[in-house]
Parts: structure tokens; sequence; C-alpha cells
């Protein structure tokens, strides 16, 4: 639910449940998150059509994403800069920093964590992490020199 502030923002109030709404108590459990306004001199699309009759192309929308991350300072070069970068890249950062899957999940919107897992990636950092531990505990495992060298032959 979106909702007009004074100051010209908007705030996005999604509520856990359907019915979670606050009732007459005014009570809820909703995500607030502010949309600051637009900055002074930022366009005006209020008078003008901003938006295009036709779809956009595949290359069109690629152009786009690029020039979007141009703009904020995104190094792009040797990556594959696509429309739903935002929202895979995000999903992957909380994840690799630890953010629970759940509380990720309640900002995505992903209903099962099936879906969710399929943006989840881990670093390299991670892999490493993981494999570390692994050859840890295997070097901590009681060995028979005698069981490890038939093994060998």
């Amino acid at each position: 639910q979106f909702v007009f502030t004074s100051n010209g923002g908007i705030q996005f109030k999604k509520y856990s449940q359907k019915n979670d709404q606050g009732g007459v108590d005014g009570n809820s459990d909703a995500l607030i998150i502010p949309v600051p306004p637009d900055p002074e001199g930022s366009q005006d699309y209020s008078n003008d059509s901003w938006y295009l009759d036709e779809r956009l192309g595949a290359r069109s929308c690629r152009s786009f994403m690029k020039n979007v991350c141009t703009a904020v300072g995104i190094d792009i070069k040797d990556r594959d800069i696509v429309n739903h970068s935002g929202r895979s890249t995000p999903i992957t950062s909380l994840f690799q920093k630890g953010v629970a899957i759940g509380t990720t999940m309640s900002i995505t919107g992903h209903k099962s964590e099936s879906s969710y897992r399929i943006y989840a990636r881990s670093s390299n950092k991670q892999k490493e992490d993981a494999l570390s531990l692994l050859i840890s505990s295997v070097g901590a495992l009681p060995c028979n020199s005698q069981d490890s060298e038939a093994s060998i032959k």
C-alpha cells in the first residue's frame, strides 16, 4: 500500500498478513519503507508522457540498465548486467552478509524458500571457508597408518 506524505514523498507499507491493517486501534506490524520526494531540479513527469506505446526490446532494456549503473558509479566492465540484476544482486548480497532467509524473504516477497534459493548465491570466500572447515575436520579424524598405506597402494 502506498501513502503519500505531506513533504511530497511516499511511504510504502507492506503488511505481513492480508488482514493485518491495524484494526480499530491502528496497530499493525507493517514494514514501512519511506521514499523521499524527488530532489529539486529533477525532471517533472507529470506534464509529459514518459512512457512508450510499445514494448522495449531486450537491447533497449540492457542498455538502460548499463546507463543506470554507469550513472550511479557501478563498474560494469566484464559484467552481464540485466534488468533482473536489480532483484538478484540485493538478495545475493543479503545472503552473503548472513541475513536470515526468513527476513530476506519477507522483504522480497518470496513465498517459498526454493524460489529464494535461486537468487542466494554463495561468494567464493564463503565456499573457501566451507572447504577449509571440511578439510580441517577431515584432518582431525583419527587415522590408522596401516589402513592409510593399504588404501594408497
